[in-house]
C-alpha cells in the first residue's frame, strides 16, 4: 500500500506492505493472532481441567479426594474464564461469540457437576468435543504466514500471523501482536507507550520515556528474547510469564551484560 493508513481498517490474508504511516487503525494480516497466542493456552488449560473430572467414579462422587479436586478445579476453570474475557477487547465480534459459546457451556456444566449427583459423563464428552473443535479450527487456521511492514505508527491495533516490521521511527501508543517476531530495523526507533506481544523475539531501539510512560512488551517463548538499545524506567518485560519492571539496578544490569555480549562477539 502507498501512502498512508489513516483511521481505517485492513484485513489481508497475505502480506501487508504499508510505504507509509498506520494512523489511528486497525490493521491484520493473517487470522486473529490474539486467539492463537493468548486466548487458545487458557482455552486448553479449560480442556484439561475438565479431562480430570474423567479420573473420578461415578460412586466416588462422596469421596473426600474428588470433593477437593472438584473444588480447585471449579475455581480454576473460573478463573481462567474470567481471563479470557479480559481479552474480548482484543477480538472481533466473531471471535467473542465462538468463544462466549463454550464458555457458557463450561460454566453450566461446572455448576451441573456437583456432589449429589456426581459427574455427568455425557455433557463433559459435548462440551470437551466444543471445546476440540476450537482448538483444531484455530491451530489449523494459523497455517498460513503474513507479515505486516510499516514505517510507523501511532494509536493502532496492528496485528500479524507471521513477523510485523517497523522499518521507520517506530510506533506510539499502539498495540503490536506478532506470531513470530516483533522487529524495529532502526537503532534509533522509538516504542513509546501500547504493548507489544510476540511469540519468539521482539527487537526494539528506544523503548519507553525519560517521563516514564508504560511500556509492556511479552514473548511467550521460554527460550525468547527481548532486546532493545535503551529501556526507560516503567517498561515492563515478560518472557515465559516471568515479568521484570525497568528501574535502575535493572539497567545497569543490563548495559553490563550488553558489554560483555558485544566483547565476546570481538
Amino acid at each position: 500500500m502507498y501512502g498512508n493508513i489513516n483511521h481505517a481498517c485492513v484485513i489481508a490474508r497475505e502480506n501487508i506492505k504499508v510505504y507509509g504511516n498506520i494512523i489511528a487503525s486497525n490493521v491484520q494480516a493473517g487470522t486473529s493472532i490474539i486467539r492463537y497466542l493468548c486466548v487458545l493456552p487458557k482455552i486448553k488449560k479449560i480442556n484439561q481441567l475438565i479431562e480430570s473430572f474423567w479420573s473420578f467414579d461415578h460412586k466416588s462422587h462422596m469421596n473426600s479426594q474428588f470433593q477437593n479436586t472438584l473444588s480447585d478445579n471449579k475455581h480454576k476453570i473460573m478463573k481462567t474464564i474470567e481471563e479470557v474475557k479480559k481479552l474480548y477487547a482484543l477480538l472481533d465480534d466473531k471471535d467473542i461469540n465462538k468463544i462466549d459459546e463454550i464458555l457458557d457451556e463450561v460454566q453450566n456444566l461446572i455448576i451441573k457437576i456437583n456432589s449429589s449427583i456426581g459427574i455427568n459423563s455425557n455433557k463433559i464428552s459435548q462440551t470437551q468435543n466444543k471445546i476440540k473443535k476450537y482448538i483444531e479450527d484455530v491451530s489449523s487456521a494459523q497455517s498460513n504466514k503474513a507479515d505486516i511492514i510499516f514505517k510507523y505508527s501511532q494509536n493502532s491495533f496492528i496485528q500479524a500471523n507471521g513477523s510485523i516490521v517497523v522499518i521507520g521511527q517506530g510506533s506510539y501508543q499502539t498495540n503490536l501482536i506478532a506470531k513470530h517476531s516483533i522487529l524495529f530495523q532502526k537503532k534509533s526507533s522509538v516504542v513509546r507507550g501500547g504493548m507489544l506481544i510476540a511469540g519468539h523475539m521482539i527487537k526494539m531501539g528506544m523503548v519507553g520515556s525519560p517521563a516514564g510512560i508504560s511500556t509492556y512488551c511479552k514473548v511467550f517463548d521460554k527460550n525468547g528474547k527481548i532486546d532493545a538499545v535503551h529501556f526507560f524506567d516503567n517498561t515492563i518485560l515478560t518472557i515465559n510469564n516471568e515479568t521484570k519492571v525497568i528501574n535502575n539496578a535493572f539497567l545497569s544490569n543490563y548495559a553490563e551484560e550488553k558489554t560483555i555480549e558485544y566483547h565476546d562477539q570481538t
